[in-house]
């Protein structure tokens, strides 16, 4: 059964003894509490579940498995209005003491390399779902208000241009008066 965590215990993380214990706790994290992605949402009191389940997996590594599950309330690049953007990410880290002991992890785990015993396990939650965000926040096509000069089917096909006053068309009637 799953222990009950709060932000403090985050901050102070001891990841190689979650995994060795094969602890399991749950946590809701308001994004207000993460200093970069609070700068990024529109509504810093939403919440991030936040799921860890530490083990060994059958190679024997230590392993802290991560879900991560949210909506985002993010402003469209394109036409600034607020947006609700979901988020489910899982990820899986392996905490080791030393890089000379992640240099020894099979290529696919992610090293977690952990110097001092305690590790700031919220500022990795952080980074974590900002490398998972777009660029560019935007609505989807459709349900964005701003018509863009040009339509798109759907994702890879043509894009069709609907220019109603385009400049070079002068130059292709005379491009074509010339053959």
């Amino acid at each position: 059964m799953g222990a009950k965590m709060n932000i403090a215990n985050l901050q102070s993380f001891e990841p190689i003894i979650f995994a060795k214990r094969a602890e399991t706790c749950q946590i809701d994290v308001a994004v207000g509490s993460m200093t970069r992605l609070a700068l990024m949402s529109l509504d810093d009191k939403r919440l991030v579940s936040v799921k860890l389940q530490g083990g060994t997996d059958k190679s024997g590594y230590l392993f802290i498995k991560c879900d991560l599950a949210m909506t985002l309330s993010l402003s469209c690049q394109r036409c600034l209005n607020p947006f609700d953007y979901p988020l489910v990410i899982q990820k899986f880290f392996y905490p080791v003491s030393s890089e000379n002991i992640a240099k020894n992890l099979p290529k696919l785990y992610e090293a977690l390399i952990v110097n001092d015993k305690m590790l700031d396990f919220l500022e990795l939650l952080e980074e974590e779902i900002l490398l998972q965000l777009p660029i560019a926040q935007m609505h989807e096509y459709a349900d964005c208000p701003i018509s863009l000069p040009y339509e798109i089917k759907s994702k890879g096909s043509e894009v069709k241009h609907n220019y109603t006053n385009n400049p070079f068309q002068k130059l292709k009637i005379l491009k074509d008066d010339k053959t």
